[in-house]
């Protein structure tokens, strides 16, 4: 490529700005409004009269509020980006719309896709566009116009500001950098996960049900939890056993040191972010399939549940069993959309353990429910205000775990 052709002096008058970037996004949900923001503009975009199918989609859903082949469209706008220089390599600032698409579905509980550019950089771009098409997951919370029990119950783009103005947050606005940046990176790794996940369920809803272990991973890897909590009091006793023997200071931090707890961290770190309003309301229709913090008669506790999700990964690399039919959603003369086990019925498979890790698992909208709640309490206890429907931020959360 010459430096004339790509010389930024040089452009038409109608030629698209090199400092403004558009990204096309979509949502099987229709949101009313716009965001907008000082550097940022998310609003719909019509079909024109050559898409015949999302004309005719848009006319449909103007009498059914959504239907399996839902899909809307939605154009981001912003000139955050660093200005361009004259350089051979054109910035392509799609990656831009992945943070917008993770953001606004962990806010709003439902999916949305990144088609990519259209316009950035000085130049025009074709976007990823895929065909209208039935989607099976239609009754999954994620995917249909039905509101998230966690979640505002609008549907209006000019709502998502606490959620956005987090991520276009810069390190130097706050009063520590440092602290911020950990969150910031935390919760959109982790959030990157969960949006992978919600994009997969009809494509492998093991995968799906696998990244949102690692989402929850993640997120206790923020946390540092002292000794007492991590380890628990059997392998402290062992250690001050060892200590006691005479064992020096250094080996025993150094044993410590290879004791990851992972799995024990992970549990701490949802007792610290699903609070008692979780439990107070549910997307399950049926009471016997909805999470109870202290095990019912019969039945297991939300910890035992969770912890049996975290045993399953482990279990599956392993042996790699199947188990997609264990975490779909029971389906009969209208979905339920259990958040556990049912009590009745035995899996059908010889392994013994992997048999009694099935009996508790959460399904897959269980789980998609524990962290999407969690991503956005991480945010509400460490001082982002995302919305009241999380309740109050505790007081003594940093003196359970210091970030």
């Amino acid at each position: 490529m010459s430096e004339e052709s790509i010389d930024l002096t040089q452009q038409h008058p109608l030629s698209p700005n090199p400092d403004i970037h558009k990204i096309i996004i979509s949502s099987p949900v229709k949101f009313q409004s716009r965001y907008e923001g000082e550097n940022l503009l998310i609003e719909e975009a019509i079909p024109c009269s050559l898409n015949a199918d999302g004309r005719a989609l848009n006319h449909v859903n103007q009498y059914t509020t959504g239907n399996v082949v839902s899909r809307y469209y939605y154009v981001c706008t912003f000139d955050f980006m660093p200005k361009r220089e004259n350089t051979i390599i054109i910035p392509d600032f799609s990656q831009i719309g992945d943070f917008l698409c993770i953001a606004l579905s962990i806010f709003y509980g439902k999916r949305f896709d990144n088609h990519g550019l259209i316009e950035g950089s000085g130049h025009f771009w074709v976007p990823r566009y895929e065909p209208i098409s039935l989607n099976p997951c239609f009754f999954y919370p994620t995917e249909n116009h039905i509101f998230r029990v966690d979640g505002t119950h609008t549907y209006s783009l000019s709502d998502c500001s606490p959620i956005i103005d987090f991520m276009l947050k810069s390190p130097p606005e706050t009063s520590d950098p440092e602290g911020f940046y950990s969150l910031w990176n935390s919760f959109f790794t982790a959030g990157k996960f969960y949006w992978r996940s919600i994009q997969t369920i009809a494509q492998d809803i093991e995968r799906a049900y696998l990244d949102l272990i690692t989402c929850g991973e993640i997120l206790s890897n923020y946390y540092e939890f002292p000794d007492s909590e991590k380890h628990g009091d059997d392998l402290l006793s062992l250690l001050s056993r060892l200590e006691d023997k005479g064992v020096l200071e250094k080996d025993i931090n150094q044993i410590k040191g290879r004791l990851y707890q992972v799995k024990r961290k992970f549990i701490l770190m949802l007792g610290l972010l699903v609070n008692n309003i979780f439990f107070d309301r549910t997307e399950s229709k049926d009471a016997d399939y909805r999470f109870a913090k202290e095990a019912p008669e019969g039945g297991y506790s939300f910890e035992q549940c969770m912890k049996a999700a975290y045993d399953l990964r482990s279990q599956y690399v392993h042996s790699g069993f199947s188990f997609g039919q264990w975490i779909e959603p029971l389906r009969g003369s209208a979905d339920v959309l259990n958040e556990i086990q049912p009590s009745w019925g035995t899996p059908n498979i010889e392994d013994s353990r992997a048999k009694n890790t099935l009996r508790k698992i959460p399904s897959y909208t269980g789980l998609e429910r524990v962290m999407r709640y969690a991503l956005l309490r991480l945010l509400h206890t460490q001082g982002f205000y995302i919305h009241q429907r999380l309740g109050e931020v505790e007081q003594d959360i940093e003196t359970q775990a210091q970030a």
